[in-house]
């Protein structure tokens, strides 16, 4: 009578009143029973090798071995490795072993492996396996044209500008155009590029970023650049020094200045020898261009002291 106006199916049963129907079974596996009425299922299973593609069950039969791996590739199983050794590499998977290489030299040209003996050396290099030592490199500056490695020292410097610089002259840096190493922090190196610095410009970033009242005070003194020997003795603390060192810079400078106004030179266009008279120059190239007393000829003469 509850279901006078029809069942209400769950699956196979009727959640009202329990009747049963032969359809929308919840089977328990291949060849089990409904877990609702409890009919058996006569459903076979759909195996592949050793597995029910249907439900999951597995079977001890028909494995699909990776021997190489040791075990079978559906259901998992495990079995003993057997690799179908070639020397030190298996034929079927790849894998290698640390034994029955076939060596050429330092390479074995099965599996790659190198060993540390009968390297061809090229310097630093084995042309062989490409492995490097720390020995016969071939330096060009700081970096080894063959294996690549860097040191220290010998860099090629470059001046650059800060990003959104404000100060022209002091926010700048160096970096290496060869390894890409960036102004040094150690301050005897940087005392060493104000001295030895290729450009006036190089040796400018390095003395304005050295502190070291004792490296300043080897770069004011020992500099052959007289405008980065005063950029040295303006740092030191040492006030009568500095006062010295600028004086002596000043001599240098007006003592060059008074020969190079006395000498005397051929001039090409009156044919005579004449004293010279200052006229102008270039102070950042170190040129001085000089007039002849007689015709007036103007010469441009190169100086020891240029600031380029």
């Amino acid at each position: 009578m509850r279901c006078l106006f029809g069942h209400k199916w769950v699956g196979c049963r009727c959640s009202k009143c329990g009747k049963v129907r032969d359809e929308q079974h919840h089977w328990d596996l291949c060849k089990g029973s409904c877990s609702s009425c409890g009919k058996l299922c006569d459903v076979d299973h759909d195996w592949n090798g050793c597995k029910c593609k249907r439900c999951g069950k597995t079977r001890d039969e028909n494995h699909n071995w990776n021997l190489c791996i040791g075990k079978c590739t559906i259901c998992g199983k495990k079995c003993e490795e057997q690799h179908d050794w070639d020397g030190c590499k298996c034929k079927q998977c790849g894998r290698t072993r640390d034994e029955q290489h076939d060596w050429v030299d330092c390479k074995c040209k099965k599996c790659d492996k190198t060993r540390e003996e009968q390297h061809d050396w090229d310097g630093c290099k084995c042309k062989k396996c490409d492995k490097t030592r720390d020995e016969q490199h071939d330096w060009d500056g700081c970096k080894c044209k063959q294996c690549g490695k860097t040191r220290n020292e010998q860099h090629k410097w470059k001046d650059y500008w800060e990003d959104n610089y404000k100060d022209y002259w002091n926010d700048r840096y160096l970096r290496c155009t060869v390894c890409g190493k960036y102004t040094p922090t150690n301050q005897k190196e940087l005392a060493g590029i104000a001295i030895n610095g290729e450009t006036q410009e190089i040796r400018f970033v390095a003395v304005n970023k050295l502190n070291n009242q004792e490296l300043l005070t080897d770069v004011a003194i020992n500099s052959r650049d007289h405008y980065i020997r005063g950029l040295a003795a303006k740092k030191l603390t040492d006030q009568t020094l500095a006062l010295q060192i600028n004086a002596e810079i000043n001599e240098i400078s007006r003592r060059h200045d008074k020969e190079r106004y006395e000498q005397q030179f051929y001039c090409e266009k009156c044919k005579q020898r004449s004293f010279t008279i200052k006229v102008g120059g270039d102070y950042y190239s170190g040129t001085t261009d000089y007039k002849c007393s007689i015709c007036g000829d103007v010469r441009t003469i190169q100086t020891s002291l240029g600031h380029g």
